[in-house]
């Protein structure tokens, strides 16, 4: 994904969760959006160690590789941790939101390899 369509689908994500929030009078769906958008933010973590690893050599990528999934696996945490301890009722919009994220970037992929090979 790019970041232009990154931020279009963050406004919408708090477009609904605000508009979700607002009728219902319920802010779990904040929970939501913050999910999404730690969900996009390791996506682009991620996009962005594949394109430091394509000119590295192998040996150097699978560290970089590594280092990049500690980093994100502790991003997480620290976002999950951070929702049970303050907020605890946000943790499944939470995870939702996440799954939703990488569902999201994963069909923008797999829509731009099938847009390139016809």
């Amino acid at each position: 994904m790019s970041l232009r369509q990154i931020f279009v689908t963050e406004a919408a994500a708090l477009a609904v969760a605000l508009a979700l929030a607002a009728v219902f009078g319920d802010w779990k769906f904040a929970g939501f959006f913050a999910g999404y958008t730690v969900g996009m933010l390791n996506h682009l973590l991620l996009s962005r160690d594949a394109r430091q690893a394509v000119e590295m050599t192998a040996d150097r990528a699978l560290v970089k590789y590594a280092k990049g999934l500690f980093l994100r696996l502790g991003f997480i945490t620290l976002a999950m941790a951070a929702c049970a301890r303050l907020c605890s009722d946000w943790i499944l919009p939470l995870a939702g939101g996440f799954a939703l994220s990488l569902v999201a970037a994963l069909a923008a992929a797999a829509g731009k390899i099938h847009a390139e090979r016809g």
